[in-house]
């Protein structure tokens, strides 16, 4: 039986939905107004189920808001299960979403003298929370968010590049920009990500609304 997948994307409140089956698109759809509140979630999932005539169970969300954020975070050598805990640690004492707790993503780590680095993708917790109940609501599981760089990021190897060469990538993604430079390797290594809006004032300038510490 082949996979299905229902992929959304929630773009700067721009959503729109792909449902895949076996590698191939089974039918599409674009939200016709503007989706900024996470109370209108399960809503959303719905009409895109419907709309798409999805009947599988998988769903994975690409988001990007105000609210995400990439954050560099250095972090000592060791073993995969203490390393997860103390970016735990840093997380919650970062206080990234001041007295929200952070859901966030980590990427391959990038390697330095006496210590490692990690790109990590914030988001406030609720919203993970309120994205897998809405699938659960509509009897889905959610099982995947990713960033826009995290995207980017899976095409780098596909690039007719040079192992090791570093590349920057950005995609439109309607009113910003996402930027994200990576280095080909076995698994890629994101090295630095960071969204901008494209705004008009005599002549276009960015603007930077994402944080990103370098």
């Amino acid at each position: 039986m082949s996979r299905s997948v229902l992929s959304i994307s929630w773009l700067n409140g721009q959503v729109k939905a792909v449902h895949m089956r076996g590698g191939q698109m089974a039918g599409t759809w674009v939200c016709p107004v503007v989706v900024e509140s996470l109370d209108e979630v399960q809503s959303m999932i719905a009409a895109a189920v419907h709309d798409t005539g999805y009947n599988g169970r998988e769903v994975v969300f690409v988001v990007e808001n105000r609210n995400l954020l990439y954050h560099l975070q250095e972090a000592p050598m060791g073993r995969k299960s203490l390393i997860r805990g103390f970016l735990e640690r840093r997380v919650a004492q970062s206080r990234f979403f001041d007295d929200e707790p952070a859901a966030f993503g980590v990427s391959h780590p990038i390697l330095v003298k006496n210590s490692q680095r990690f790109l990590l993708t914030l988001l406030p917790r609720k919203w993970l929370l309120n994205l897998r109940e809405g699938c659960a609501a509509e009897g889905l599981q959610l099982t995947g968010v990713f960033s826009p760089a995290s995207v980017l990021a899976r095409h780098l190897n596909q690039l007719p590049v040079d192992p090791g060469q570093q590349v920057m990538m950005t995609t439109d993604l309607g009113g910003t920009l996402c930027l994200m430079v990576g280095r080909k390797e076995k698994e890629s290594q994101v090295l630095f990500a960071r969204t901008v809006t494209v705004t008009q004032a005599g002549e276009e300038h960015l603007a930077q609304i994402g944080r990103a510490h370098v």
